[in-house]
């Protein structure tokens, strides 16, 4: 695995995006019905809508390219979802965070793997801690919610959860 890029990303109000870099963000990618908050993500041909545990969140990610599926043994969940980036350049953004993450890739077909680990894990007193820590501290907390992300070219038949739960924690959103 080579990885492409490591640091940390605000994931404001539970998620953040993996989207073409040409690709418009599209009222499809805010379509948080019940089954899609449950779920835990939202996808299209270009994008991708991940939903994290914890909110308002600065959480560490690794984004690497592979030939081979990555391996899951340590991983709580993880998603394997197809997108197809024909700009060459990936982009991992959220809502109201300015930081853009870009990535140059091939341009192709890819199935993103997203590996997470400790859900919905955060120190008390809660969110303002970790919104305030430096990349270098951030990415030494083991103990928080983080996600390493694996791109490998190709599309899979079987797009979805393929280890862990089907759903995220009940505890994550309200059936109001």
């Amino acid at each position: 695995m080579k990885k492409l890029y490591a640091g940390s990303i605000s994931a404001d109000h539970k998620y953040y995006y993996i989207i073409d870099s040409n690709c418009e963000l599209t009222d499809s990618l805010y379509d948080w019905s019940l089954t899609n908050l449950r779920i835990g993500y939202i996808s299209n041909d270009r994008a991708l809508t991940i939903s994290t545990v914890s909110d308002y969140c600065a959480h560490w990610i690794e984004v690497f390219f592979s030939e081979i599926p990555p391996v899951l043994d340590d991983c709580e969940r993880a998603l394997a979802l197809n997108i197809n980036v024909p700009s060459g350049k990936l982009r991992i953004d959220s809502v109201y965070w300015y930081n853009e993450i870009f990535i140059n890739i091939s341009p192709c077909c890819y199935i993103v793997y997203i590996l997470a680990y400790n859900l919905g894990k955060h120190p008390d007193p809660y969110i303002e801690d970790l919104l305030e820590l430096e990349d270098d501290e951030l990415e030494h907390r083991l103990d928080l919610e983080r996600y390493k992300i694996v791109l490998v070219p190709g599309k899979t038949n079987n797009e979805g959860v393929i280890k862990g739960s089907k759903y995220l924690p009940d505890c994550v959103f309200d059936e109001e």
